[in-house]
């Protein structure tokens, strides 16, 4: 991150509130916290935790703070896989 999150109200939906991470780049990643206690969505184990989203894809918890933080670090360029080989690797 390259920066404080900053809250924005008008992505708040679903009793969700957003935020935006700044990224070192200029952009931002959009992050929706659930409107509960910050306990219940970080240790809460169970398959009714209630998950954030980040980039608009839900995650529980323990995701959601990898894919934040990946999505807000230096970007790793690489060279795509080509088609022959995800077929001989699967």
């Amino acid at each position: 991150m390259a920066g404080d999150p900053v809250r924005d109200p008008q992505t708040d939906r679903d009793g969700r509130y957003g935020y935006l991470l700044p990224v070192a780049d200029g952009s931002t990643v959009s992050v929706l916290m659930p409107g509960v206690e910050l306990q219940r969505v970080r240790d809460d184990l169970t398959a009714t935790a209630p998950c954030l989203y980040v980039s608009n894809e839900a995650w529980w918890w323990p995701s959601a703070v990898i894919q934040a933080a990946s999505a807000t670090a230096r970007p790793v360029v690489a060279e795509p896989i080509p088609q022959a080989e995800r077929d001989i690797h699967g």
